[in-house]
């Protein structure tokens, strides 16, 4: 409404993530699952396997956005 999210549920997915330039890494997958809380729309961030560990939530409220990430490097190819 008015360019504004009043609501969200489902999830997105992203596969085989990597960054690339003078190093490149693999990072493996992403999902982040949406779903309503009241008046906030809470998304649920994890990853799906890699060498780098993500776990956080993100909300969303009116055009309000804050996200709290945790990231874990597995093993030394991050």
């Amino acid at each position: 409404k008015d360019g504004v999210l009043q609501s969200a549920q489902g999830f997105l997915e992203w596969k085989d993530l990597g960054v690339s330039g003078l190093a490149e890494a693999r990072l493996g997958g992403l999902r982040v699952d949406f779903a309503p809380e009241g008046v906030v729309v809470v998304g649920r961030v994890r990853d799906l396997g890699g060498p780098l560990g993500v776990d956080g939530t993100i909300r969303v409220q009116g055009q309000v956005f804050s996200a709290e990430i945790h990231l874990d490097a597995r093993d030394d190819s991050v």
